[in-house]
C-alpha cells in the first residue's frame, strides 16, 4: 500500500510541478512550479533565503519553525543539504510522507474489512485530485494528516484486544511516538484536537462496556485501556509543547531551534481590522494594487474612488456586525462550569471571530452571520456545524469562481469529488446495521473520534477553504467508512441472490 501510494504521489507530484503548471497551464504557474496564490510561494521563498544563510553563516542560522511555520524550515533544511533551490526536490519527500499517511488509512480500515475493502476505502485520498496539494505543493498538512492517522490506528489497535506481546507494545509506541513528532512539528496546537477525539473515542468504549451486557449475551475481552491511557498521555505531552521544553536541558541552541511557534494557524486577530472586499479589489489601479499587495490598507483607502469607497465602507459596516455578534458574553458559560473550560469557550468564539474575518476577505466564509456570544449558541450550532464539515463545498458552489486560481481549480475538482463523497456517506447506515458486534466496537471507537472533531472544526472555522485542509483525516475516515458500509450492503445482496443463509450481525467476528 505504501509503495501504490508512493508511486502514484510522486508521478503525480512531479508532472504537476514540471509539466502541468509550467507548460501546459502556464498561466497559473506562479514560478517554480507553484501553483499562484498559495502560502507554498512564501514558503519556498523564505526557505531559500534561509537555505542562502545556512550555506553562509553554517548551521546555526537554521530554524526550525520561522513564522511559526513547519515547511519553511524542513524545505530550507532539504535545500541546503541537496543544494537544490526548487520544489521540485521535496516531491519524494511529501510523496513519503503521503504513502505513511495512506498507509495508516488502510491500517485502520483492514481491523474491520477485508485487503480489498480497505484498498478501495483508502482509494479516494490516493485518487482525489485535491490530495495532489499536500505533495505537489509546499504544504504542512501531509506531515498532520500521516501523524494523525497513525495515532488513531495505535489506540484502535488497544481498542480491538488487550494481549500484546512486549515487542509488539514497543512497535506500537514507537508509532504512536512518530506520530505525535509529525504533528507536533507543524502543527502543535492539533494535537490539543487529536487529544479531544480520543477521550471522546474512549468514552464511546467505556458507555458501550457498560450498556453492551445488558442488549447483548456472552463475554467480549476488554480493550487494552493501559495502551489506550499511554496513547493519550503522548499526545497530551505533545500538546503541551514538551519536546521544546526537554530539549532546553539538553542544549539552548536546540531549544532555540525548535522553540514553540509564535505564530499559530487559526489565531486570528479579534479586533476590527481594514478589509478590503473582492469586488473593491478588482477594480483597484495598478498603484492601489502595489499598496494592497503590501497590506498597506489605511493608504489603500486614502485613494479610493467615490464607488470603491462606498463599496468599501458598507463591507466594514458588515465587519462591525460580524464582530459584535462574534463576541463572547460576559458569562460564557454557566458557573458551574470548571473556570478553565469557560476560558477555552471564550478562545473557541474567538477563533470563530477571527476565521470569518479571515475568510470575508478571502471569499471563502461560510455562515458569518451567525451569532454566538455563549455555550448555548455553540451547542444549538452543533447540527450545522456537522453538515458543514461533511458535505461542504456544496453543489451551489461547485461553478462559482474563487478569488484566486487555485481557488477556482478547487471549486470544479469539488463537483466530482463531493459527489463520490456523498454517496459514501449513505454506506454509513448500512455499516452501522450490518456490521457485527466486535466489528461495531470498533466503528464506535472510530466514530467516536472523528465527528466530534469534525463538529469542533465546524463551530470554530466558518471558512471552507480553512476547513478543507483541516478536515482531512477525520473526513476521509469517515468517507472510507462509508466504503467499507457500501461493500457490506452489497455482499448481503449477493448472498441474498444466491440463496445464501444470512450471518447474524451481532455475532462475534
Amino acid at each position: 500500500m505504501f509503495l501504490l501510494a508512493f508511486s502514484v504521489s510522486l508521478c503525480a507530484g512531479l508532472f504537476i510541478q514540471l509539466l502541468l503548471l509550467p507548460h501546459i497551464l502556464p498561466g497559473l504557474d506562479a514560478g517554480h512550479g507553484l501553483l499562484r496564490g498559495g502560502d507554498w510561494i512564501g514558503f519556498h521563498e523564505d526557505a531559500s533565503a534561509m537555505a542562502q544563510k545556512i550555506a553562509q553563516q553554517g548551521w546555526s542560522a537554521f530554524e526550525l519553525r520561522p513564522r511559526g511555520q513547519a515547511p519553511i524550515g524542513v524545505t530550507a533544511a532539504i535545500y541546503a543539504l541537496t543544494g537544490i533551490h526548487e520544489p521540485w526536490i521535496l516531491v519524494p519527500f511529501q510523496s513519503a510522507m503521503f504513502a505513511v499517511a495512506v498507509a495508516g488509512l488502510f491500517n485502520i480500515f483492514r481491523s474491520i474489512a477485508s485487503v480489498r475493502v480497505s484498498l478501495m476505502a483508502s482509494g479516494p485520498l490516493i485518487l482525489f485530485p485535491s490530495t495532489a496539494f499536500l505533495y505537489a505543493q509546499i504544504h504542512k498538512d501531509v506531515w498532520a494528516l500521516a501523524g494523525t492517522l497513525w495515532i488513531v490506528f495505535v489506540a484502535l489497535s488497544y481498542a480491538r484486544r488487550r494481549a500484546w506481546s512486549v515487542r509488539q507494545h514497543m512497535a506500537l509506541f514507537a508509532i504512536n511516538f512518530a506520530g505525535v513528532a509529525f504533528v507536533w512539528l507543524v502543527r502543535a496546537y492539533a494535537l490539543q484536537i487529536v487529544l479531544l477525539g480520543l477521550v471522546s473515542a474512549i468514552g464511546c468504549l467505556v458507555l458501550w462496556k457498560l450498556i453492551s451486557p445488558i442488549f447483548r449475551r456472552g463475554h467480549e475481552a476488554s480493550p487494552g485501556w493501559a495502551g489506550m491511557i499511554v496513547c493519550m498521555l503522548l499526545v497530551f505531552a505533545g500538546s503541551i509543547d514538551v519536546p521544546a521544553r526537554l530539549a532546553g536541558y539538553v542544549s539552548p541552541q536546540i531549544a532555540q531551534a525548535i522553540k514553540p511557534p509564535n505564530v499559530v494557524e487559526g489565531d486570528r486577530p479579534v479586533f476590527e481590522p481594514i478589509l478590503v472586499p473582492p469586488d473593491v479589489v478588482a477594480t483597484l489601479r495598478p498603484d492601489q494594487k502595489a499598496l494592497y499587495d503590501g497590506r498597506h490598507y489605511e493608504e489603500l483607502t486614502k485613494t479610493f474612488s467615490p464607488d470603491q469607497s462606498s463599496s468599501w465602507q458598507k463591507y466594514q459596516s458588515n465587519v462591525r456586525d460580524i464582530v459584535k455578534s462574534l463576541t463572547p458574553a460576559s458569562d460564557v458559560a454557566p458557573a458551574w462550569v470548571p473556570a478553565p473550560i469557560r476560558e477555552r469557550l471564550s478562545v473557541l468564539i474567538n477563533l470563530r471571530r477571527g476565521e470569518v474575518l479571515s475568510a470575508l476577505s478571502a471569499g471563502s466564509a461560510i455562515d458569518n452571520d451567525v451569532q454566538m456570544h455563549d455555550v448555548g449558541d455553540m451547542i444549538r450550532y452543533i447540527p450545522r456545524a456537522l453538515q458543514i464539515t461533511l458535505f461542504a463545498p456544496f453543489p451551489d458552489s461547485w461553478f462559482r469562481h474563487g478569488v484566486s486560481p487555485g481557488a477556482s481549480i478547487m471549486l470544479r475538482v469539488a463537483a466530482v469529488e463531493m459527489t463520490v463523497a456523498y454517496i459514501a456517506f449513505f454506506g454509513l447506515f448500512p455499516l452501522l446495521l450490518l456490521s457485527s458486534k466486535a466489528d461495531k466496537m470498533r466503528i464506535l471507537f472510530l466514530f467516536g473520534f472523528a465527528l466530534p472533531i469534525l463538529c469542533l472544526l465546524g463551530i470554530t472555522i466558518p471558512n471552507v477553504g480553512t476547513l478543507l485542509r483541516m478536515r482531512y483525516g477525520y473526513w476521509y475516515l469517515m468517507a472510507g467508512l462509508g466504503v467499507v458500509g457500501w461493500s457490506l450492503a452489497i455482499a448481503r445482496w449477493r448472498r441474498r441472490t444466491a440463496g445464501e443463509v444470512e450471518p447474524s450481525p451481532g455475532a462475534i467476528a
